[in-house]
């Protein structure tokens, strides 16, 4: 399986923390990285991660280490996404943030 994970929103040690935890998880998996929030899901800003590539030291300060960011997504960024997404075989989405992200 092909996941993509992605971090939007506020740049906290918990979104760095999230992001080990699920590569953790993932472990078996083929993730890549969304580098860049939403405008990176748009633009299909997708990069191979793995949890040995995330310095631990990154959970434990601000920051974001994938990038984020914030943008309203329409519904035309929806459509761009959904094809970046099929164009990289990718059968998982999984974002880190608030309510926003949501």
């Amino acid at each position: 399986m092909r996941l993509l994970i992605g971090q939007t929103g506020a740049p906290t040690s918990v979104v760095n923390a999230s992001l080990r935890g699920f590569l953790e998880g993932a472990a078996g998996h083929d993730v890549l990285a969304l580098r860049g929030g939403p405008d990176g899901l748009v633009e299909g800003r997708f990069t191979p991660v793995t949890v040995a590539d995330v310095p631990a030291a990154a959970t434990l300060h601000g920051g974001s280490w994938l990038g984020a960011g914030r943008r309203a997504v329409t519904g035309a960024d929806l459509d761009v996404a959904l094809t970046q997404l099929t164009r990289s075989g990718v059968d998982g989405l999984a974002l880190i943030g608030g309510n926003g992200t949501m």
